[in-house]
């Protein structure tokens, strides 16, 4: 019986079968590790995940109001977490909108405190049945912005990628039609 698998599952479950491997060799359990003679299986890299134009909105107009900063950032600004690296970008008009609708808080813009993202994330989740990758809000982002604007330079200076990673998962990841609606998302609109 053959087991398909994808390649990359395979080479993790290799490589974690080998670290054990290798620590019973060291402690002299054995002579040999097994897994030398299997072979690695390509490994794909899969294109990141990219929330449709329609749940955008859904997040957006629907988010608790602890949670909406972080939605706005993410989604219209491409904001990532800490990487010690300063990013200045140009704001689309849709971004500043909302955040101009955001400033009457009072001081920080994001407070969320104990609430925290990951309980955003599973209301979003639990109350719209939105489907939540890992960083799907920011590859959402620099996939409209691609998009929108068909310029890989513009494009990669926005999102803080090299040219080569932003033209492997970015382009072409959606449409200029589902881009300019995503771009329109406005709170009047």
């Amino acid at each position: 019986v053959a087991l398909k698998v994808d390649g990359n599952w395979w080479n993790e479950t290799r490589r974690m079968i080998s670290t054990m491997f290798k620590w019973g060799k060291l402690r002299g359990y054995h002579q040999h590790d097994p897994t030398e003679s299997v072979e690695k299986k390509k490994h794909v890299k899969a294109r990141p995940e990219i929330m449709p134009v329609h749940d955008c909105e859904k997040l957006i107009r629907t988010a608790d109001e602890r949670f909406l900063p972080y939605v706005i950032l993410t989604l219209l600004c491409g904001m990532r977490g800490m990487t010690g690296v300063d990013r200045y970008i140009d704001l689309e008009p849709s971004a500043v909108a909302w955040l101009n609708k955001l400033q009457d808080r009072d001081g920080l813009l994001v407070k969320l405190g104990e609430w925290g993202i990951s309980q955003g994330i599973k209301k979003a989740n639990k109350d719209h049945g939105i489907k939540w990758q890992p960083s799907i809000l920011r590859h959402t982002a620099c996939s409209m912005h691609f998009a929108l604007f068909q310029d890989a330079n513009r494009s990669t200076a926005w999102a803080g990628h090299t040219l080569s990673v932003n033209l492997r998962h970015y382009r072409r990841a959606v449409t200029k039609e589902d881009a300019i609606k995503f771009w329109s998302i406005t709170p009047d609109g």
